[in-house]
């Protein structure tokens, strides 16, 4: 028998995977998976990493992010740019595309976060903001 936390836990999951869907499905995000969604969080919040930087963020090899930055590369979601301080390191940048991606990919966390606060006073948003930030500190 599920637990009442399990059962809050089920519904909210199924909520957020509602409101992402919708999103992702009038939106250029349906034309990526969710792991290429993620990569681009990724380097988006990186600022604009290098390849190695990259790779150890992920936990993936360098042959590996070369791949999969070429492909977004070809899709026009990166940039690749050389070092003005190291012409053999290139920073990987958000091409138009990618910035849009990453605008949706932020907008579904807004919604989730309306989502969730809704019903809210302030102390229980505070309070559910910091029972969540521990939660996902562990």
């Amino acid at each position: 028998m599920k637990t009442t936390l399990t059962n809050s836990i089920d519904l909210l999951t199924r909520k957020i995977e509602e409101i992402e869907v919708d999103v992702i499905e009038k939106s250029e995000l349906a034309k990526l998976t969710r792991r290429q969604i993620y990569y681009l969080d990724v380097i988006n919040q990186m600022g604009n990493p290098t390849l190695g930087e990259l790779a150890e963020k992920l936990k993936l090899s360098k042959p590996s992010i070369t791949a999969i930055v070429e492909k977004f590369v070809q899709g026009n979601y990166v940039i690749k740019a050389k070092s003005d301080a190291d012409r053999r390191v290139s920073h990987i940048h958000l091409g138009e595309k990618g910035k849009m991606i990453a605008q949706l990919h932020d907008d579904i966390h807004l919604k989730i976060e309306a989502f969730l606060i809704q019903s809210l006073n302030e102390d229980e948003i505070a309070q559910i903001t910091a029972i969540l930030g521990k939660a996902v500190r562990q």
